[in-house]
C-alpha cells in the first residue's frame, strides 16, 4: 500500500479505536489515577445530618439515669435538668454529680449520698432528704421548700438564695433525739436564704 493509503487507513481508524477503548473503559476501567471522582450524595429521602448536640446530651443524660437506677451509684455523672420527680432514691451514691436544675420534687432520698453535688437551681420540694450526706453541696439557688432534712449532714454547703420555706430539720417519729443525730449544718451559707417557717429546733446550726 502507498504511503498516502497507510496515512488514510489510520486516519480512518484512530476514531473507531478511540470510540471502541473509550466503551471499554466505561464498563471496566477503575477511575484515573489523580482525579477524584464526585462525592457520592445521600440517596433521596435519607436524613445524613449529625447527631446535635441536644441529642447527644439527651443520649448521654438517659445513659447515666440507667447505670443510677441500676447500680444505684452514679459518681461525678451528668444528671443536668434530669426529671426524678417521685424517684425512689433511697441509699443512692451521687458524690460530685451534676443535678443542676433538676427536678426531685418529693423524691425518696432517704440516705443517699450528696457530698460535692452541684444542685445550683434543683427542685427538691416535698424530697425526703432524711439522714442524706450533702457535706460541701452546691444548693445555691435551690427549692427545698416543705422537704424534710431530718438528722441530715448539710455542713459546709452553700445554700445561697436557696429557699427552704417550712423546711423540716426537726427529729422524725422514731428517732430519739441525742447530740449524735442532731441535723449537722455547721458552716452552712444560707446567705438570702429564706427560711420562713423552718423548722430548725435539732439542727446544730449557729444562726
Amino acid at each position: 500500500m502507498s504511503i498516502f493509503g497507510d496515512l488514510l487507513a489510520q486516519t480512518i481508524s484512530r476514531p473507531l479505536w478511540l470510540g471502541i477503548s473509550g466503551f471499554l473503559c466505561f464498563v471496566g476501567c477503575s477511575p484515573l489515577q489523580g482525579v477524584n471522582p464526585s462525592p457520592a450524595t445521600a440517596p433521596s429521602g435519607v436524613d445524613s445530618a449529625p447527631v446535635s448536640s441536644t441529642q447527644l446530651q439527651t443520649h448521654q443524660l438517659s445513659q447515666a439515669l440507667d447505670r443510677l437506677l441500676q447500680t444505684r451509684r452514679c459518681l461525678r455523672c451528668n444528671l443536668q435538668g434530669a426529671n426524678l420527680v417521685n424517684a425512689n432514691l433511697q441509699g443512692v451514691d451521687l458524690r460530685g454529680a451534676n443535678l443542676v436544675q433538676a427536678n426531685l420534687s418529693r423524691a425518696n432520698l432517704t440516705r443517699a449520698n450528696l457530698a460535692g453535688a452541684n444542685l445550683k437551681g434543683a427542685n427538691l420540694q416535698q424530697a425526703r432528704l432524711q439522714s442524706v450526706f450533702a457535706r460541701d453541696a452546691y444548693l445555691r439557688g435551690a427549692n427545698l421548700n416543705r422537704a424534710d432534712l431530718s438528722l441530715s449532714n448539710f455542713q459546709r454547703a452553700n445554700l445561697v438564695d436557696a429557699s427552704l420555706i417550712q423546711v423540716s430539720m426537726g427529729d422524725p417519729k422514731g428517732y430519739s433525739v441525742n447530740d449524735q443525730n442532731y441535723d449537722k449544718m455547721q458552716g452552712v451559707n444560707l446567705q438570702n436564704a429564706n427560711l420562713q417557717g423552718a423548722n430548725l429546733s435539732h439542727s446544730d446550726m449557729e444562726l
